[in-house]
């Protein structure tokens, strides 16, 4: 549905996208995820027709997007500070993305009321904007951007504003939202908490690039490299040169040219034996934190390294603090990485 093939842009002399290369599917939600100044909006941007200075293709439906403008687009975009109009209600804000289609007043009505229902504001027409907690604002400028039908959906952080456990509860409601539209959707974040919770797929990008484009759990399964394996937050990444820990795992692993760092994934660390044949690894315990349904913990091993993953057990591991301690580590959570 939407081609990007070898786009690039540059701001002056400073590259900010190299060589991009995307598919989007109809119907499917596509997350940008990526640290600030890695290009995510400047590519939402190009898109969009806001930013005409580029090279390469986009194309949507088999078309040629450059000589198309913004309002022919059929896009629609959402942005992290929703921008709804501060003078009219919620219905007005809804209302304005409706008339664009030649409906009748009747008809606006109809289709407004279906809005405010589906994104859970039924009977908050007539309220005030202002009025608004953070959460209805947002919602507020969803419905405001569905109400066109979009051929294509853009939301740059729309949950950026949002505290964790307000963002995290939005984040499947915009999932189920989009789902339910039938909508394709690119979905701009850095959280990749966000991205889990919302993408089909996720393309990491850094520095301009796009470094891996993948399901969520594939994603966090194997990254491609260890730029990747680091924005996603997993730790144990060890050098293959200098590593002790390295050096005495890897020698199970087929080789690999290319790679340089090995990752021990956190999900294949275990207190206890798992079914099959396991590396036994000893340290101290040097780190409890309770997360609720889980431990976070951390060995350190030979210095100046460590080991952290995380446990779904209920005894109290601040207690054991400093003792020693063996974990089993999985064959399948070695994974050989490039850097990039």
């Amino acid at each position: 549905m939407l081609c990007i093939r070898g786009l690039c842009h540059s701001y002056g002399d400073k590259p900010t996208l190299q060589h991009i290369d995307l598919d989007l599917e109809p119907g499917e939600i596509l997350c940008l995820l990526g640290p600030s100044g890695c290009g995510k909006t400047t590519l939402l941007r190009i898109i969009a027709g806001l930013e005409p200075e580029y090279s390469g293709l986009v194309q949507f439906a088999g078309q040629d997007m450059r000589a198309i403008p913004t309002h022919r687009r059929g896009f629609g975009l959402m942005f992290q500070e929703y921008a709804l109009f501060p003078h009219m209600t919620v219905a007005g804000n809804v209302a304005y993305g409706l008339r664009g289609r030649g409906l009748t007043r009747k008809q606006i009505m109809r289709e407004l009321m279906r809005l405010l229902e589906r994104v859970g504001l039924a009977g908050y027409g007539e309220r005030d904007v202002a009025s608004l907690s953070g959460g209805q604002r947002q919602r507020t400028a969803l419905a405001r951007s569905l109400a066109p039908r979009p051929r294509l959906f853009m939301l740059d952080e729309p949950l950026g504003s949002l505290d964790a456990q307000l963002r995290d509860h939005l984040a499947q409601e915009l999932r189920r939202l989009l789902t339910q539209q039938g909508l394709s959707a690119l979905y701009v974040t850095h959280d990749h908490r966000e991205a889990y919770a919302v993408a089909d797929r996720i393309a990491v990008m850094a520095a301009g690039k796009v470094q891996q484009v993948a399901p969520p759990r594939t994603l966090y399964a194997q990254p491609a490299n260890v730029l990747v394996a680091r924005f996603l937050g997993l730790r144990n990444l060890y050098a293959l040169a200098s590593s002790p820990l390295a050096q005495s795992l890897a020698p199970a692993m087929p080789p690999d040219a290319e790679a340089n760092t090995l990752l021990v994934h956190p999900t294949g660390i275990h207190l206890h034996p798992p079914q099959s044949r396991s590396h036994l690894i000893r340290g101290r315990l040097t780190s409890a934190i309770f997360r609720g349904a889980w431990w976070e913990l951390t060995l350190a091993l030979d210095e100046p390294e460590e080991l952290v993953f995380t446990v779904a057990e209920s005894q109290d591991f601040q207690a054991l603090q400093g003792a020693d301690m063996t974990v089993h580590i999985a064959p399948g959570a070695l994974v050989l990485l490039p850097d990039a």
